[in-house]
C-alpha cells in the first residue's frame, strides 16, 4: 500500500487507466435503458496531451526526490 502515499502516483495511474479504457471502448455502440449511446473516436494527439504532462511531471518529481540514507 505504500504507492497510495504518493499522490501524484494514484493521479498518473488514474489518467493512464483512464486513457486505456477509452481507447479500448472506441467506437462502442451499446444500449442503456432503451437508448443507443455510441462512444465516438478520439485523436490520438488527444491522449498525447493529456498523458504528456501527468507523466512528465511525475518523472521530474520522482527524479528530484533524494534517494538512500540521506533522506
Amino acid at each position: 500500500m505504500k504507492y497510495f502515499k504518493d499522490p501524484l502516483f494514484v493521479l498518473v495511474a488514474f489518467a493512464v487507466i483512464c486513457a486505456v479504457v477509452k481507447f479500448l471502448a472506441d467506437g462502442v455502440t451499446f444500449t442503456a435503458f432503451g437508448h443507443p449511446v455510441s462512444l465516438g473516436h478520439v485523436d490520438p494527439l488527444a491522449y498525447g496531451s493529456l498523458l504528456t504532462p501527468i507523466l512528465a511531471a511525475h518523472g521530474y518529481i520522482k527524479g528530484q526526490t533524494p534517494k538512500g540514507p540521506d533522506v
